[in-house]
């Protein structure tokens, strides 16, 4: 009894597992798609480190290149230079930016300051070599030695040269930089305090000082002492100022002493005897009174550099200096460049100047598409948006950027559009899988539903099976008809449910089922239909509207084209500011930008060597080498090109012939 109310239900349950097993399996086949989307999604991660990399190492020459290029800019702005002679200076100091520990960047902005201080072209390089090394001896600011040694250079007139050649003038200015160089090294050496330090306060000075004839070298020695015993830099710098200050316009206490001296002047004095002697002589003057001398030179940083320079352990300082000076710039930098921070820096300056050598080349191709964007933008875009044509470019610009706003992503959101589009095709070769299961499922339904009908079968038959045995009594067969009449009916309705359902399952499937099929089917049909609707409602009014068509069309058709011409002459002139370096370059990555750019930059060449090509080809000798490899190109090509001289010959054959 159970295996026979239960068996139907066993046989649509087995077929509704066939079926989702079916649904299941294509699924499964879709996997590679689903596969694929996470393979690409990996591969946008791992690519975006890279990019990133990628871009930063481009990045880096790039700005050093850029930055450099300025600085050469400033320079041609400078000094007036053509472009090929900034070029080859351009070169020469990333050469020497890369064998020092300042780096290019630095020399070419130090060379920068020489140029507007200096205005002797030959003056300049010698200048910026000397502020090299005087900066790596004393391990100073190249920027603030060069600034220095061009304020002495100028002041002392030692930029200037009567010299008779070219080199012997280089020779002769190189020599007054060294020494210079030698001299602010010693101060430093002998004195206290940084190279920085000493170039700044020395640097206003010497100009002074050398309007008086004071030398520099005595300026070092004074400054040096004065630092070692009572001051700094700054400090020993305002002291030697205002003594000579005081000297040039003398009030009239120091110019009582100066009379009881037999000095005419201040200037006099300092012309004549230098500043530490005539320190000393007032000193003396006045008996070595302070409180006087104080009174005579009008300030005590005056006072204090008197009393300094005329004391008798001066002297010996400054013949020291002296005799110890000559050489010990070079002497210095060889020691300094031993150490492992200045060889750090070399390195990393011979980094930067590779890089900037590569920096021109990678800035060249960005610039060649940065001016053809601007032009593209000025000389075809907004002529083509001021054309009656405008409105409607701008409508489709902004219906296209809407649109294309993720797809056009660089980089890993080109990859991430992709694996979306392959969700996406997965999802839909899935829906044949998920059409079948859905069916299955209803399937499922249904031999559930059948599974259900069986307690109640079971039941109806044991209710039978009990009436039957208690018909025989009067009361209780009377109870039990009444009962089993009842359980028939509930029977009855149950049977009814329950055959219903399963109905009502098979019935939503084959529905389902049809309509997918239907849609699968037919959705193409119906969009062919509606574009063809569409298609003749255009061309009803197009036909309607022709002449205001044609004639608006005429007219914008001029209009863009003169738009275009004026595009094409722009691309010329872009393209002749271009080296065939960089356009071959770009051709290797970008061939379809690159190869019609270069043929149009040298159509004048390629042209020619056509023409040139097509002449030799089409010689008689071009043809009979032709006719050697292609005779049945070459012969007849040298019969018609000859056509006269071989018919000549034949008729003269043939009149003989028939003579």
């Amino acid at each position: 009894m159970f295996k026979d109310a239960f068996s139907s239900g066993f046989a649509s349950a087995q077929n509704s597992f066939a079926g989702m097993k079916d649904a299941l399996s294509t699924l499964n086949e879709n996997q590679s798609m689903n596969r694929l989307a996470a393979d690409l999604a990996m591969a946008a991660g791992l690519t975006e480190p890279f990019r990133r990399g990628l871009s930063a190492a481009l990045d880096v020459p790039s700005q050093l290149a850029g930055a450099f290029e300025s600085s050469m800019k400033n320079i041609q702005a400078i000094t007036g230079l053509s472009s090929a002679e900034i070029n080859t200076l351009g070169n020469e100091l990333t050469a020497i930016g890369g064998g020092v520990a300042a780096g290019p960047l630095a020399v070419a902005s130090a060379y920068t300051d020489v140029a507007g201080g200096i205005t002797n072209v030959t003056a300049q390089m010698p200048v910026l070599q000397n502020a090299v090394a005087l900066a790596e001896a004393g391990q100073a600011d190249l920027g603030v030695a060069t600034n220095g040694l061009v304020k002495i250079m100028n002041s002392y007139g030692f930029s200037v040269s009567n010299a008779a050649t070219e080199a012997e003038r280089i020779a002769e200015i190189n020599g007054r930089a060294a020494w210079a160089s030698d001299v602010l090294t010693q101060a430093v050496g002998m004195g206290v305090g940084s190279m920085n330090e000493f170039v700044t306060a020395m640097a206003p000075v010497s100009g002074m000082a050398a309007s008086v004839g004071i030398g520099f070298d005595e300026v070092g020695s004074n400054m040096a002492y004065i630092t070692s015993t009572i001051g700094s830099a700054s400090e020993a710098g305002t002291m030697v100022s205002s003594l000579i200050t005081a000297l040039l316009k003398p009030n009239k206490y120091l110019t009582e002493i100066l009379q009881s001296v037999g000095i005419s002047s201040g200037s006099a004095m300092l012309s004549q005897y230098g500043l530490a002697e005539s320190a000393s002589i007032l000193t003396r003057a006045v008996g070595g009174n302070q409180d006087a001398l104080t009174q005579a030179l009008g300030r005590q940083e005056a006072m204090k550099a008197a009393v300094q320079l005329s004391s008798g352990a001066y002297a010996d300082f400054a013949a020291q200096f002296g005799s110890t000076m000559q050489g010990i710039t070079a002497a210095a930098q060889a020691i300094q460049v031993e150490a492992y921070e200045s060889k750090v820096g070399r390195l990393n300056a011979a980094t930067d100047a590779l890089k900037i050598q590569i920096g021109d080349d990678i800035n060249a191709i960005k610039g060649f598409f940065v001016d053809m964007g601007a032009g593209f933008l000025t000389h075809v875009v907004s002529p083509i948006m001021s054309s009656p044509v405008g409105g409607v470019f701008q409508g489709l610009a902004a219906g296209a950027g809407l649109a294309a706003q993720s797809v056009l992503s660089l980089g890993s959101g080109a990859l991430n559009t992709a694996t979306q589009l392959v969700v996406m095709t997965a999802t839909m070769q899935n829906a044949g899988g998920f059409s079948k299961l859905f069916r299955s499922s209803i399937g499922g339904i249904h031999s559930g539903l059948g599974l259900l009908a069986t307690p109640l079968k079971v039941a109806g038959m044991q209710l039978a099976a009990f009436s039957a045995s208690v018909k025989s009594v009067g009361f209780g067969q009377t109870l039990l008809s009444g009962i089993k009449g009842f359980g028939s009916g509930i029977a009855g309705l149950g049977r009814a449910i329950i055959g219903a359902l399963p109905k009502m399952g098979a019935w939503i499937a084959s529905t389902w089922a049809a309509a997918a099929a239907h849609i699968a089917a037919f959705w193409p049909v119906y969009a062919v239909i509606g574009g063809v609707a569409l298609l003749a409602l255009g061309a009803t009014l197009l036909v309607k509207k022709w002449d205001a068509v044609s004639s608006f069309f005429v007219n914008l058709w001029n209009k863009v084209t003169g738009a275009f011409s004026a595009a094409l002459n722009w691309i010329k002139n872009l393209l002749a500011g271009v080296s065939n370096k960089v356009l071959v370059v770009i051709s290797v990555f970008m061939p379809f930008i690159g190869i019609p750019a270069l043929i149009i930059k040298n159509w004048g060449a390629v042209s020619a060597f056509f023409v040139k090509f097509w002449t030799g080809i089409t010689s008689n000798k071009g043809l009979g080498i032709i006719a050697v490899f292609l005779p049945f190109i070459g012969i007849p090509a040298l019969i018609i090109k000859n056509w006269g001289a071989v018919s000549a010959f034949f008729v003269k054959f043939w009149t003989g012939i028939t003579s």
